[in-house]
C-alpha cells in the first residue's frame, strides 16, 4: 500500500525526524573526517555516500563543510577533486555532478519510500516503537500504556534501528550508544509487564536485533514483490531447535506470491499458498485478466535462456495495480513504450533470479528499468512472457546498474 496524505502529514513528527537526527550525525562524522585526514578516504567515502541516500549530498552541503573544517576554495576543491582518483569510490557522480545536484525529494527517493513502507508494515502504520517492545509499559484495564521510561527507552532504539538500517553505525556501535543514552537517564535496568527485568545492554541488544530483522524482513516482501519472486529459501544453521529443523534450508513457495495454482501437498508443506489464487483485478472467478503488450525476438533473450517457448509478451491487472502502487503514474504516462521496450532494449542486465530479464530502455530523453519473466518448457503451456515490474528511473540508478550489474547484452 503507498503512503497517504495523512501518513505524509505524521512523518514531521516521527520518521522524518528521526532521518535528519541521523543525516546530522552523520554530516558530522564526515565534518569531524575530513577535519582530521585533510582528505576523503574509504570510510568518509561511504558515509557521504550514505548521506546521499537519505538526503542528497549537494553543493550547498560541501560549502557546509568548508565553513566547518575552515577550508579555503582551493582546498575544499583539491579534496573533492582527488577522491575521483580513488578506486574505492562508491558514486562518482555525487562528485561530478555536484554543481548541479539537489536535494532528493521524497517522491523520487526509492531508498527512503522502501525503509518508510517496512516501517509502516512493523509498525501498523502509527510509525512509533519500531522494535516493538513493551519495556516498562504496564497493564491498565487489560491495555498496556506508556509511562515516561517507556518513551526514552522507544525513542532510542528507534534511532538505533535507523541508524543500523541506513547503514550508518554498526549493530555494537548502535546498542553502545543506546546504553549510554540510557544510563546518563538513570535508567539501568528494563523492567517488562510480565516481572521480567533485564539490565539495559542485554534489552538494547535484544530490542535492536529483533527490531532490525523484522524490519529488514518488511523490505524483504517488498523487493519479492517487486521482482515478483515465487520461492524463498530459508536459512540453516546447526544449532536450530528440533522444531526448526524439519523445515530449515528448505524452498517454499511464497505466500504473498499471486500465481498458479500449486498442489495440496505443496500447500501443506510449505504452509504458505492458496488453493485457488484469485489475483487482484480478476473477474473474481480465480481467472487472472490479461493484456497484450507486443513480441519479443527470442534471439536477443537467449542470453537468458535458450529454452524461451513463446515469443507473446503480457501484463496482468495485478501487475498493473502493482506497478501504479509501487510508481505512481508511471504506468499512466509510459504504458505505451512497454512494447519497444520489450522488443528493442538497450541493455539487458542479469536478474537475481532464472529465465527472467531485468531490462534497460531510454526513450526520448526517459530512462525505464522493466523486469520480463520468460516461460520455458518447464512452466505451465498456458503462460505468457510476462512483465513483472515497470518504472521510470534516474540517471543515477541507470548508471549503478551499468556500472555494478552484470552486461549480457548491449544493442548496437
Amino acid at each position: 500500500m503507498p503512503i497517504t496524505p495523512a501518513e505524509l502529514e505524521a512523518l514531521p513528527t516521527t520518521v522524518e525526524q528521526y532521518m535528519e537526527e541521523l543525516a546530522a550525525a552523520v554530516l558530522l562524522e564526515i565534518i569531524e573526517r575530513i577535519k582530521d585526514g585533510r582528505e576523503i578516504s574509504s570510510t568518509t567515502d561511504y558515509l557521504i555516500y550514505r548521506y546521499d541516500c537519505i538526503k542528497g549530498f549537494t553543493a550547498a552541503v560541501k560549502r557546509h563543510i568548508q565553513a566547518a573544517i575552515e577550508a579555503s576554495e582551493a582546498e575544499i576543491n583539491r579534496i573533492f577533486d582527488e577522491v575521483l582518483q580513488e578506486q574505492y569510490v562508491r558514486d562518482a557522480t555525487i562528485y561530478r555532478e555536484l554543481a548541479k545536484r539537489e536535494i532528493t525529494p521524497f517522491a523520487e527517493n526509492a531508498e527512503l519510500q522502501q525503509y518508510i513502507q517496512a516501517i509502516k508494515a512493523q509498525t501498523k502504520k502509527t510509525f512509533e516503537n519500531i522494535t516493538q517492545t513493551t519495556g516498562y509499559m504496564v497493564k491498565n484495564n487489560g491495555k498496556l500504556q506508556m509511562t515516561p521510561p517507556a518513551a526514552v527507552l522507544q525513542r532510542s532504539l528507534d534511532r538505533a534501528v535507523g541508524q543500523v538500517l541506513e547503514g550508518t553505525e554498526t549493530y555494537n556501535n548502535a546498542i553502545r550508544d543506546v546504553v549510554k543514552e540510557l544510563t546518563d537517564s538513570d535508567l539501568r535496568t528494563v523492567n517488562y509487564d510480565s516481572g521480567k527485568t533485564y539490565d539495559v545492554a542485554s534489552a538494547a541488544r535484544m530490542c535492536l536485533l529483533t527490531g532490525v530483522t523484522q524490519v529488514t524482513g518488511h523490505i524483504t516482501e517488498n523487493n519479492m514483490r517487486e521482482l515478483g519472486t515465487e520461492y524463498v529459501e530459508v536459512s540453516w544453521h546447526a544449532t536450530a531447535r528440533p522444531s526448526h529443523q524439519v523445515w530449515q534450508g528448505r524452498v517454499f513457495h511464497w505466500k504473498g506470491f499471486l500465481g498458479a495454482e500449486k498442489s495440496d501437498s505443496e500447500n501443506r508443506t510449505a504452509d504458505a499458498v492458496k488453493d485457488s489464487v484469485k489475483t487482484a483485478g480478476s473477474n473474481g472467478k480465480g481467472k487472472i485478466e490479461v493484456h497484450s503488450i507486443g513480441k519479443i525476438d527470442k534471439e536477443i533473450y537467449k542470453c537468458i535462456t535458450e529454452d524461451i517457448v513463446s515469443d507473446e509478451v503480457i501484463i496482468t491487472d495485478e501487475r498493473i495495480e502493482h506497478i501504479k502502487e509501487r510508481h505512481p503514474n508511471d504506468y499512466e504516462r509510459f504504458y505505451g513504450y512497454m512494447k519497444e521496450i520489450v522488443s528493442n532494449p538497450d541493455y539487458i542486465i542479469e536478474a537475481n533470479r532464472p529465465n527472467t530479464a531485468l531490462i534497460l530502455k531510454e526513450l526520448e530523453g526517459q530512462q525505464f528499468k522493466t523486469v520480463l519473466r520468460f516461460v520455458t518448457s518447464a512452466d505451465n503451456v498456458k503462460y505468457k512472457n510476462s512483465i513483472i515490474t515497470f518504472m521510470r528511473i534516474k540517471n543515477k540508478e541507470w548508471n549503478r546498474l551499468l556500472k555494478n550489474k552484470k552486461i549480457l547484452y548491449r544493442k548496437e
